[in-house]
């Protein structure tokens, strides 16, 4: 089995035309350079998709450290009153408030045997 084609090529010029043989597993010029075209711009696509894929990711991850950083000062605010709010003078003042009044001196009064009975 014969495992050559030919094809004819017409030359403008001399109108001559040339037979040229191809095997058939060899690989043209035009192919390879479809193929390395095809490729470079497969890469090309790749590394734009990827380099924006990589910045929206940047923008995010700023926008979270901004949430964290505005969270973090909020929070600082809350303990702030919380302590206020649980201070002595605060709670001595709320005490007033609501007519209680201070304790003096505490006295314990002794009962000879059992206070509760069953």
């Amino acid at each position: 089995m014969n495992r050559h084609y030919s094809y004819a090529q017409t030359n403008s010029r001399a109108g001559a035309i040339k037979t040229r043989k191809l095997a058939l597993g060899s690989v043209r010029g035009e192919t390879w350079l479809l193929f390395l075209g095809s490729l470079l711009l497969a890469i090309s696509a790749a590394y734009i998709v990827l380099s924006n894929m990589a910045a929206a990711s940047t923008f995010e991850l700023n926008d979270q450290r901004k949430k964290v950083e505005e969270l973090g000062l909020k929070n600082k605010k809350i303990e702030t009153e919380l302590a206020n709010q649980e201070s002595i003078s605060r709670l001595e003042e709320e005490a007033r408030l609501m007519g209680l009044v201070p304790i003096g001196r505490v006295k314990y009064i002794e009962t000879p045997g059992d206070v509760a009975v069953k």
